[in-house]
């Protein structure tokens, strides 16, 4: 973020620099050069806010992000430097496509930072770079030259120099990006001085500050603007904070969910979320004046004891607080034992270094939501440090890890006292409920309420209605096809009927039986109750207990071959459940509807049962194991159970007479029908107008792709070209990255006219489509030969990272198309046909070379000669940049002389 912000300074414009307006420059979309600093950017706003009312209001941004960035390097065991203050803050955004790109190559980085005037702009680019000696990257899906998520360097917490032993070297996480891999290029006039920082860190280390200083007074001038010089300035992670009665037991962590301010409560997200739920449900069944600040830390006791530890009795009656705290003074998982023992003290804590320990035990259960922590070992840095040798607190570490019981004896005492802190029992006539006792599971009222009555969407805010977490994509999907159905002769058809329809098409379309349907589900008015619905943590006997109370005829044998809807798809649950593995397919061939997910589960191979309410089904002496088992032998015989049971869940809470259903025998799901000929569409820009991709499904994974265009396209109209138009600079930007990557170079016509409303988006290609369905999209799209068309442009695939997340069956999800993602030469085809490397990164490309495939000849051929494929590109791209355009109508001109520029 340090040289984000002073790295816009431009000496012959004399503009940007280290001003702070990289605080102006939040919107991503826009800014896409600083896109992974979302979370710096809000960890230094609390910065500058906590200094700004506690002793500095006239603190500038400016001034913050160069100190904080010295104060991390010497908290991760760098050197310290002197820092000047008195930097103004800016009063508009700079120009950030000044900034260097992580694809940039050394001759153009050198040449960047001598138009930011450095001295010596080599050796400081050197220097400068050895930032990434720390920290994780947070570039998600706009790079094809970074890495993605992940730590810089092997050891991302300390600044010491080996960033250069694993770039010159080629050890360790090897330059996560491009841009620093090409300092130690042969030749290159930066890699004698890699070299040397490799083999002596000390150099590294004393030539640190010079240039660091130098970088954080680019564009602002020390005379000018009344500098001094801070000699003494020192950076603490800890510095005491004034004793005050405030904070505590309060709720007011109901009032700190805006996580970009109170960046400490980061990854609780589904945990407020929950909160929220379990507070409304309570307080609208029979407690109305139950408070956030009981119901958190009654509910904080029930899952310690729902998970195997004791059950405490909870005192009752906490206020809410009326505002947020000040969640600054809470513990970090950086902080070490010290700066941990002295917070737990001024919490209030009788023993305060006992406290830490036993309710650090609180990490038994749960999992992290904060991103790249790796190993367990003491999953977060503040856990390691409490059994430091010599801590006060790594005796009792000791203890706890050979007496378990001496830790669960503990747990309920400091669990009390903390659920205490800030708050007076007398004052709030707080009650002592001994007999409180939590319970998974309680037998509801019988009523006659929900159903398969389309309500799910009206619950699609997954904030409240926590249990439909992961149906997002399925959500959309849904969406688009029901309006897809109304607009084209079905008007009268109810999400309810779509759902059900949609769920049985799913079933056929991969491999399994087809199942006659009844029509006619009226939607309800309102949601429902989903707190109802199984959760993945349930055991067999309570998932029984629901479908019998969901009134099916057989309820064990129903949710055995309902369950059996886990053969096929991919879980979308993140963060919600211990008792989900996570995002992945539920079993090893997810697009397989054949019954496998019962071996899984009962021999224990593949994905093991995805979800342990799978697992569950299959136990010992489980009145469901016998058909578990019964099915993962005979297949057949699951098969054949599905339909009727699929049928009655269909029909749960609707009754057939009552709302004229008809029995639709003959209907029958298909993947892919003819469409009528029209001419719309085409190569108009519209997909800027198609970026809400919860209606736009088909683009999703293309959000960086349309960030960048807009910003290219704003940057050339306003730089000479006012009349571009989208639909030019998408086919003239797509042509230049291929020849940027080392394809051809294609003539380009340009005059194309924008689009005034978005195309349909439902006529495109899906990764699920077979050769088949693709040949006749490609007809349907006019290609002069749609089979050769369709080889040649999905070459393309030879270039890029998939952005593809959680939407389909038949993508590998997030990653590199191929193994070398930045060469546009041909080995696509290689990987595809060989079956090497990515292994074609989607199903649709697999299609392709599928024997007695239309297109597997030429498959083939462009896998053994590269040369004919690229001689085939530039006639198929321009053909399909003119799809839906008229050369001669439009005004076209050939643009026989374009050549895109790297810079």
């Amino acid at each position: 973020m340090v040289f984000h912000d002073a790295g816009t300074y431009q000496t012959d414009t004399d503009e940007g620099g280290a001003n702070g307006s990289i605080m102006r420059e939040l919107d991503f979309s826009i800014f896409t050069q600083h896109n992974g600093l979302q979370a710096c950017a809000a960890i230094m706003e609390v910065i500058a806010v906590q200094v700004r009312t506690t002793g500095c209001p006239e603190l500038t941004y400016a001034d913050a992000i160069q100190v904080v960035g010295a104060a991390a390097v010497a908290a991760t065991g760098g050197p310290m430097c002197d820092m000047l203050m008195g930097r103004p803050d800016a009063a508009v955004a700079d120009d950030t496509s000044v900034l260097p790109s992580n694809c940039h190559d050394v001759t153009i980085l050198i040449d960047g930072f001598t138009r930011n005037g450095f001295t010596d702009p080599a050796t400081s680019l050197v220097v400068l770079s050895g930032a990434h000696n720390i920290g994780r990257s947070q570039v998600t899906g706009q790079s094809m030259c970074s890495r993605g998520l992940g730590p810089l360097t092997a050891a991302p917490n300390s600044f010491d120099g080996h960033f250069y032993n694993e770039v010159v070297d080629n050890t360790g996480r090897r330059g996560w990006f491009d841009s620093d891999d090409t300092l130690a290029d042969n030749g290159a006039p930066t890699a004698t001085l890699m070299t040397t920082f490799a083999r002596d860190h000390g150099a590294f280390l004393d030539a640190w500050c010079p240039h660091y200083r130098e970088s954080s007074l680019l564009g602002v001038d020390p005379v000018a603007n009344g500098f001094i010089l801070n000699d003494g300035w020192t950076p603490r992670l800890h510095k005491p904070c004034p004793q005050r009665d405030e904070g505590g037991a309060n709720g007011s962590i109901m009032r700190e969910l805006d996580f970009s301010i109170f960046t400490q409560h980061n990854g609780l997200q589904a945990c407020a979320a929950i909160m929220e739920v379990i507070a409304v449900q309570v307080r609208t069944t029979g407690c109305p004046e139950l408070t956030y600040a009981d119901a958190i830390q009654v509910v904080g006791a029930a899952a310690v004891a729902a998970t195997g530890g004791p059950m405490c009795d909870m005192l009752m009656g906490r206020p809410d607080a009326a505002v947020a705290d000040d969640t600054s003074v809470l513990p970090s998982n950086c902080h070490d034992v010290t700066i941990l023992i002295d917070g737990f003290t001024r919490n209030g804590f009788t023993d305060p270094a006992t406290s830490l320990v036993v309710l650090s035990g609180a990490h038994n259960i749960g999992r992290s939501q904060v991103v790249d922590n790796t190993g367990r070992r003491g999953w977060f840095d503040s856990d390691d440090t409490l059994a430091d040798n010599g801590a006060p607190t790594a005796t009792l570490m000791t203890t706890f890890a050979r007496d378990h019981g001496a830790f669960l004896d503990a747990w309920c005492p400091h669990y009390r006292e903390s659920s205490l802190l800030g708050v007076d029992p007398v004052a709030n006539g707080f009650i002592l409920n001994d007999g409180w006792t939590p319970r998974l599971h309680k037998p509801r009222p019988q009523r006659d309420e929900g159903g398969a009555n389309g309500s799910i969407m009206r619950e699609l805010d997954f904030s409240i209605f926590t249990q439909h977490n992961g149906l997002q994509a399925c959500a959309a999907i849904m969406e688009v096809i029901a309006v897809q159905v109304r607009t084209t002769g079905c008007p009268e058809l109810t999400y309810a009927d779509a759902i059900q329809v949609v769920g049985a098409a799913a079933v056929a379309a991969t491999g399994g039986p087809m199942c006659d349907m009844l029509m006619g589900r009226p939607d309800a008015a309102v949601a429902d109750d989903t707190s109802v619905l199984p959760s993945h943590c349930h055991d067999v006997t309570i998932l029984i207990d629901g479908f019998t109370r969901n009134g099916f005829t057989d309820p064990a044998t129903s949710l055995v071959v309902l369950s059996g809807a886990h053969n096929i798809g991919r879980s979308q649950v993140t963060g919600q459940s211990m008792c989900s593995r996570g995002l992945a397919p539920l079993t090893a061939a997810p697009n397989s509807f054949d019954g496998h997910f019962y071996n899984e589960v009962v021999d224990n191979t593949g994905r093991r049962g995805w979800f342990d309410s799978d697992d569950t089904l299959a136990d010992n002496g489980a009145p469901t194991a016998t058909l578990m088992t019964t099915f993962a032998r005979d297949h057949g015989a699951f098969l054949d159970a599905c339909c009727p049971h699929y049928r009655e869940s269909s029909l749960l809470g609707v009754d057939p007479v009552a709302n004229g259903f008809i029995l639709n025998d003959g209907w029958t799901p298909r993947l892919h029908k003819p469409r009528p000929q029209r001419d719309e569409g085409g190569a108009n820009g519209s997909i800027m107008r198609e970026l809400d991709f919860s209606i736009f499904t088909q683009h999703n994974g293309l959000q960086a792709c349309a960030a960048i265009m807009e910003v290219i396209a704003v940057q050339v109209r306003t730089t000479g070209c006012p009349e571009l138009t989208y639909a030019d600079a998408i086919q003239v930007v797509g042509a230049a990255a291929v020849a940027a990557t080392g394809g051809p170079m294609c003539d380009m016509l340009m005059g194309r006219p924008d689009a005034a409303v978005a195309d349909d988006t439902s006529v495109l290609p899906s990764h699920c489509h077979d050769v088949t369905i693709l040949i006749d999209g490609f007809t349907r799209n006019g290609f002069t030969d749609p089979a050769t068309s369709l080889v040649v442009l999905s070459g393309a695939h030879n270039i890029g990272r998939s952005q593809v997340t959680g939407q389909s069956m038949c993508s590998r999800g997030l990653g590199p198309l191929t193994a070398a993602p930045n060469s546009f030469d041909g080995h696509f085809y290689n990987e595809v046909v060989d079956n090497t490397g990515r292994r074609g990164w989607f199903d649709s490309d697999d299609t392709l070379a599928d024997n007695g495939a239309p297109t597997a000849t030429l498959m083939t051929t462009f896998a053994r000669d590269h040369g004919a494929f690229l001689d085939a590109w530039c006639p198929h791209y321009r053909e399909s940049s003119l799809l839906g355009v008229d050369p001669v109508a439009n005004g076209f001109i050939l643009n026989d002389g374009w050549t895109p520029i790297r810079v």
